[in-house]
């Protein structure tokens, strides 16, 4: 076989054969860009809340979502917020700055919405809890507690949400039966 050339010379096909070229096929390149990033003058991370107030809503926030048996993007969902937002509370970096966005995750999670605001340092003066006090209900325990696959406990907490919702429509309907026959 025969050598190469150097390591500026390519081939380039043309219909007769093979033609030996040389050099760049773009041209030459300019030693540096035509346009400098712009430097800030201060190297400033901010931050909405401290450190502290943020590990508290972030210890909170996924003892109570793991405890509920949902994912970050199931959470999210729930209270019309991105997955990514959960997860940026669960790892410290922020926190909710709007009380009633902790009402929903407290809603969405079946918790005190009281305790969740003091977590989330909504609540001045009230000392915040790491953990939410309020325990599970007896079912969701049992599904959580369960050898099933985590998908399939997702699954039976979604039903048992349906189901509960739907006896809770049957008992209004019950009660304003009743209210309307006793007047």
């Amino acid at each position: 076989m025969g050598q190469r050339g150097s390591s500026k010379e390519r081939r380039v096909r043309r219909a007769p054969g093979w033609v030996l070229r040389k050099g760049r096929a773009t041209g030459p390149q300019p030693s540096r860009p035509a346009i400098k990033p712009l430097r800030m003058p201060y190297r400033v991370h901010m931050r909405n809340t401290s450190a502290m107030g943020r590990g508290t809503w972030a210890a909170y926030v996924l003892t109570a979502r793991e405890r509920a048996g949902l994912n970050k993007s199931e959470l999210g969902r729930r209270i019309g917020r991105d997955r990514a937002t959960v997860a940026r509370w669960e790892d410290g970096k922020h926190r909710p700055e709007d009380a009633d966005l902790v009402a929903r995750v407290a809603v969405a999670l079946g918790l005190d919405i009281d305790e969740a605001l003091a977590a989330a340092g909504m609540r001045p003066g009230v000392q915040p809890p790491a953990e939410p006090t309020q325990d599970l209900d007896e079912e969701t325990d049992l599904i959580l507690r369960s050898n099933v696959s985590p998908d399939m406990k997702r699954v039976m907490l979604q039903r048992l949400e349906d189901l509960r919702e739907r006896d809770k429509q049957r008992r209004m309907e019950d009660l304003r039966f009743m209210l309307e026959r006793s007047t």
